[in-house]
């Protein structure tokens, strides 16, 4: 049954890849998983892999063996492949590549999913469903978001909490721009509070999240996604309550 499942979903994604894309830009998923100190993973992310990005159209999210959602990731990867423990470590569709087979295995097998119309990451669908069906012994994520006048920086948050939304039902996200009255207060006392250099002050955006702090470029979906999986099974007071003493109004 669930070998079926994951054929459904491949055939699934490569019709959605052979018809929404040209033949040039076929989309090809995947998973990557590094380990710090591994030479490598270094010399993957530093040389292969922008080489490959030039010549496919890929789309990755990068995990660290350290963080607890990839660790969750490997122990699923690992019921159906077995033990893994070179670095790095990718999965496309329903392959596993690690360690120095990068060198000899990787392309090839992204060419064979380009000429199958490209492909997904079945294991991570079944994870996310999983994550999905537990939602009721989650607790709510709460975000304060600071934000500037920079409109494209803006949109490119606002992109990460559509997806991220659609991903963990969850999120309480509130959003003070730091351009009129109240957002100053919020951003003054939220960066006192969390020992901000007075430097920082001004910068933006800022994401606060637990007893966590993203600013500027730190801001990308990979690090809030990290910070959500890290608080949803713990119940957090919101950072714009930590403040309250501090500020007037909403």
């Amino acid at each position: 049954m669930r070998k079926a499942l994951i054929i459904t979903i491949l055939i699934f994604c490569n019709f959605i890849n052979l018809f929404g894309y040209d033949s040039e830009s076929i989309k090809i998923n995947m998973l990557i998983f590094l380990s710090e100190n591994c030479e490598i993973c270094d010399d993957f992310l530093i040389n292969q892999l922008p080489d490959l990005e030039s010549k496919y159209y890929i789309e990755y999210t990068l995990y660290y063996d350290y963080e607890e959602n990839s660790k969750a990731l490997l122990r699923e990867i690992e019921k159906e492949f077995g033990k893994v423990g070179d670095f790095p470590i990718i999965l496309m569709g329903n392959d596993l590549i690690k360690g120095d087979e990068i060198y000899s295995k990787l392309e090839t097998t992204i060419e064979d999913y380009v000429r199958l119309g490209g492909c997904c990451v079945p294991l991570l669908y079944e994870f996310e469903q999983n994550l999905t069906a537990e939602d009721s012994h989650k607790f709510p994520v709460h975000i304060a978001h600071i934000f500037g006048n920079d409109s494209k920086e803006n949109q490119n948050t606002n992109n990460i909490f559509d997806e991220l939304k659609a991903k963990y039902p969850l999120l309480e996200i509130k959003e003070f721009d730091i351009e009129t009255e109240n957002g100053m207060q919020k951003n003054k006392a939220l960066c006192k509070f969390y020992n901000f250099a007075e430097g920082d002050y001004d910068k933006t955006p800022k994401i606060f999240i637990g007893e966590d702090v993203l600013i500027g470029s730190q801001v990308d979906f990979d690090s809030i996604k990290m910070l959500i999986v890290r608080y949803q099974d713990d119940e957090e007071v919101p950072a714009w309550e930590k403040i309250l003493n501090e500020t007037k109004g909403e």
